[in-house]
Order: C-alpha cells, then sequence, then structure tokens
C-alpha cells in the first residue's frame, strides 16, 4: 500500500506545541543549512528533518530565503523565486515549493508556520489579493464564502489633490469594510479643481 503524500495541514494540527523560531514580522536573508553553495536544497542524511515539527521550520526557513520584496500601493508583499519554487497557474495563481515530498502552496507553508496546532479547516487567503505573496501579515484563515466578499475591495484610498497654498496634499481613507482589513490600495489623483459642470 502506497503512503499518501505528506500533508503540511495535517503536520501542522499535529505539533501544537511548536513555537515558531521567527516572529511574523521579520523577513530573514540568512542562508538556511539546508542550502548548498550552488543555490540548491541539499537534504541528506545528517541534515534531515526528523519530525514534522522540523519539516515545518525547514520549509519556512527556505521560503524566506527565497522571498524577494514587491511594492504593491502603500503595502509591500513577500514573493519567493528561485531554485524549488514554483508558479502554478491553475486559476488561483499561486507558487508551490517542494517541502518533504510534497508540493504544498508557498502562502500555506508561512500560515501553517505561524499556526501550530491549528486544523486547517477553511481557506487560507491572501489580504493582498496577491496569490504569490507570502508574507505572514497577509494571509487570513477564513470562509470561502467571505474570501469571495474580498474581490475588487479598494482597501485603503490614496487621494492625491492640489493645492495652491499648500502644494501636494496626500490624504488616505479606508473604504475596506473586511475583518481583517485588506491590504490593498487604490490611488486617485486630481490634475486640476474644476467649476461644476453644465448639465447638457
Amino acid at each position: 500500500m502506497e503512503d499518501k503524500p505528506w500533508n503540511i495541514f495535517e503536520a501542522n494540527a499535529a505539533v501544537p506545541n511548536r513555537i515558531p523560531l521567527l516572529d511574523k514580522n521579520i523577513h530573514t536573508f540568512s542562508k538556511p543549512k539546508f542550502i548548498g553553495n550552488n543555490g540548491k536544497v541539499n537534504i541528506n542524511q545528517y541534515n534531515k528533518p526528523k519530525s514534522d515539527a522540523e519539516w515545518i521550520d525547514h520549509g519556512y526557513e527556505v521560503l524566506m530565503y527565497r522571498v524577494q520584496k514587491e511594492k504593491r500601493g502603500i503595502y509591500t508583499c513577500w514573493v519567493p523565486n528561485g531554485e524549488g519554487i514554483d508558479a502554478v497557474d491553475d486559476g488561483d495563481h499561486y507558487k508551490r515549493m517542494n517541502l518533504n515530498g510534497s508540493s504544498p502552496q508557498c502562502h500555506t507553508v508561512s500560515w501553517a508556520y505561524h499556526n501550530p496546532g491549528v486544523i486547517k479547516s477553511d481557506d487560507v487567503s491572501h489580504l493582498c489579493a496577491n496569490g504569490f505573496c507570502c508574507r505572514p501579515s497577509h494571509l487570513c484563515h477564513e470562509a470561502r464564502m467571505y474570501q469571495l466578499t474580498r474581490r475588487g475591495c479598494p482597501g485603503v484610498l490614496i487621494l492625491n489633490d492640489f493645492d495652491d497654498d499648500v502644494g501636494n496634499i496626500v490624504k488616505y481613507y479606508t473604504m475596506c469594510v473586511h475583518s481583517p482589513e485588506c491590504k490593498v490600495s487604490t490611488e486617485l489623483s486630481f490634475a486640476a479643481q474644476i467649476e461644476q459642470p453644465a448639465d447638457n
């Protein structure tokens, strides 16, 4: 009988006492011990993780090492690229990574790492609407129906106006009605103020 593929959510639920090694707001650039001088992940009998908890830690370390910061409006996404990271365009536009004989989505590895012992019953959705992002603060565990209401949300409205006395004026308005709030922004700029147009 063939063993079923390793599942990061089942593994995560089985290790409730695992303590994340890194704070969710920290992005590390240091090279994990699993990555060789050629940039490839090198797992052998000596450094192979011994438990599900170690595999989750290992996956997150590699993920954070592969992350590149990507500015989107006023928010910054963490997008993984490089060896062992594959973009999968299956209609959902996610990225996957190789981990313990399985290929979990990168954002689910990030979520699982910071939520030890949690059984995934709903979707792990992106508050930033960027399916490639794996920044922990941009991820949320919520029902699919609620996740769908986020589509097209303007998030924070950035209003660029001009005043002859002051110069450029930038104001921020919250347009998002979701909880937690979406991490997206919409920018509006005005060229000039005019009188009310004639109704004709």
